[in-house]
């Protein structure tokens, strides 16, 4: 039987499931699918390395980044809109001033 290989992603986001759920190690691994000992592994490791329970930012950055780009599309779109509008109110008004 070889040995079950997670990622450093799964381990992450178990450890921020356990902290943020309030569930007992047991409980925790056995929703996981893990035994509650690799589950205190983990835990114990990142005690020790703190740069291993550093939550990758991207996920939220990336999210944020879209959100921007579709605000800056939707301004650009509202700025060629109300350029349309200017330039048929100018012209209006040339036509009534004549």
């Amino acid at each position: 039987m070889s040995r079950q290989q997670y990622t450093p992603e799964f381990k992450r986001r178990a450890l921020e499931l356990l902290a943020e759920s309030g569930k007992s190690d047991p409980q925790l691994a056995s929703e996981l699918g893990i035994s509650d000992n690799t589950l205190y592994g983990w835990r114990h490791t990142a005690k020790a390395d703190k740069s291993f329970t550093r939550q990758p930012q991207c996920s939220e950055q990336a999210l944020e980044i879209r959100r921007l780009k579709r605000k800056v599309i939707e301004l650009e779109e509202d700025k060629l809109i109300l350029k349309k509008v200017a330039a048929l109110f100018s012209r209006e008004s040339r036509r009534g001033s004549l």
